[in-house]
């Protein structure tokens, strides 16, 4: 499996939203974990994985879909 560095996690992130955005949605995610510990403390260089609560939209599936594009597309 690979690693997520910043830049990656903020990619994804960021195109996950894009990809939102084009279907007219709105995401509220909390991340948790590594990536909080790669993006904000700066504690870890890169993570496997992204945890994250889905806020809204309350059809999770919809959020899931979309994070399965961005990862196809980021491999």
């Amino acid at each position: 499996m690979a690693t997520l560095d910043k830049e990656d996690i903020l990619a994804a992130l960021m195109r996950l939203g894009q990809l939102a955005s084009a279907r007219g949605q709105q995401l509220d995610l909390l991340l948790l974990g590594g990536g909080v510990m790669v993006i904000v403390f700066g504690t870890r260089k890169a993570t496997r994985d992204l945890d994250v609560v889905i806020i809204s939209p309350p059809e999770k599936a919809k959020v899931r879909e979309l994070a399965a594009v961005v990862a196809e597309e980021k491999g």
